[in-house]
Formats: C-alpha cells, sequence, structure tokens
C-alpha cells in the first residue's frame, strides 16, 4: 500500500512556488490601442513584475485532493501614449502606468490522483476557479481624464480577464507539465527480494518528497 503524506503535499507546494511565479510573470497581456475625440493612443509593453503568491495542497475526503494559491500579487507595469491625429498633433503626451494586482487573488481547484496502465501515478486538474482583486493604478505623466477613464475600462474589461487566464495557464500548466512528469517516473510496482512462491507481500510505502 502507498501513502501520500501531508509532508509530500508540503514539498509540492514549496516546490511549486518558484515554477508558478515564472509562468505567471512570462503571461501574455496584448496591446490595445484606439481612437476617440480624434485623439489617438495606445497602451504596450504590458510587463508583469514583483509576482508573490502562497500555494498550498490539502487532502479532500472524497474528491481528492485540493489546490489553493492565495495572495497572488503582482505589479503590471505598462506604457502609454497618446496625440491629435491632426497636425501639429497637439495635444500629445507619454508615460507609465503601474496596475497592482492585490492579495485578494486566488486561485482554488481539485487535484484527482490516478493510477495509469503501467502503473504509474497520474495526476488531473478539475473546478480551478481564478478570483483577480485589483488593486491601485498610477499614473506617471500627465493622462488625459477620459484617456484615465479608458485605461480603466481596458483593466476591467481586458486586463483583469487576462491576468485570470493568466494564472489558470499558470497553474494547469504546472500540472500537466512539472508535477504530472514528476509523478509518471514514480513506480507504483516496486520488486520484492523474494523467489517464487514466497514472492507475496503486503508492505506500506509512505511518499514524503518527488526527486
Amino acid at each position: 500500500r502507498g501513502w501520500i503524506s501531508q509532508k509530500l503535499l508540503d514539498y509540492v507546494a514549496d516546490d511549486m512556488t518558484s515554477l508558478v511565479i515564472d509562468r505567471i510573470s512570462h503571461m501574455h497581456i496584448p496591446d490595445e490601442s484606439g481612437e476617440e475625440h480624434s485623439i489617438q493612443y495606445e497602451f504596450n509593453n504590458f510587463v508583469v513584475k514583483s509576482v508573490g503568491l502562497a500555494p498550498s495542497l490539502r487532502f479532500v475526503a472524497g474528491q481528492g485532493l485540493s489546490i489553493s494559491i492565495a495572495q497572488i500579487q503582482a505589479t503590471i507595469t505598462c506604457n502609454w501614449k497618446y496625440r491629435e491625429k491632426h497636425r501639429p498633433h497637439i495635444p500629445h503626451g507619454s508615460g507609465t502606468a503601474d496596475i497592482h494586482i492585490d492579495s485578494g487573488t486566488r486561485a482554488d481547484g481539485v487535484l484527482v490522483p490516478g493510477v495509469d496502465a503501467t502503473s504509474h501515478p497520474t495526476i488531473g486538474l478539475s473546478s480551478l476557479h481564478v478570483n483577480v482583486d485589483l488593486g491601485k493604478i498610477t499614473i506617471h505623466g500627465s493622462l488625459l481624464d477620459w484617456l484615465y477613464k479608458e485605461l480603466i475600462k481596458l483593466v476591467k474589461g481586458k486586463i483583469q480577464p487576462s491576468v485570470a487566464d493568466g494564472v489558470n495557464d499558470a497553474i494547469s500548466g504546472f500540472v500537466a507539465d512539472d508535477l504530472a512528469k514528476k509523478l509518471a517516473a514514480l513506480p507504483l510496482q516496486l520488486p520484492l527480494a523474494l523467489s517464487p512462491p514466497f514472492d507475496v507481500a503486503l508492505f506500506d510505502v509512505s511518499f514524503d518528497a518527488l526527486e
């Protein structure tokens, strides 16, 4: 019999921290441009910085393992610019903005373990829900009033869903690419140091770490 200990779950949670942070840090947020009142504007070069999070894994009776990524925090920086499309292109301006993702951001799901035909463990992810807690937006430079409102619309309408998708992809990718590969290398059938007909026995194995 094989037992998965809470120590193993804590080990995996600790191991996943840097991997999920790296995935979130590299998520893609598309540029946005438009025109309003003959003023052309653009928000671009979105970069995710200062990512922090607190993952945990727990047993859930009758379901499998719960996976929670709490206290997800990040700062998303971007460039912005605008100008009147007609000459002499006045008014015009440019600057940067910081969009803060606050610690109320979290992701919760269920990991479903199994065993494949070769007696190696498998893991699947289901019911993943991501909630994004938007924080303050800091503007560097002189941004027109209506353009600031356009940025707010952009953050709520496109950036917030992009962050949710990015967190979802980061966790799904960790489970599918990192965790599943480690588990796939772990054999659940172990040979006994006994010759037939005595090679039948019952023994317990407790898994505490994955290498």
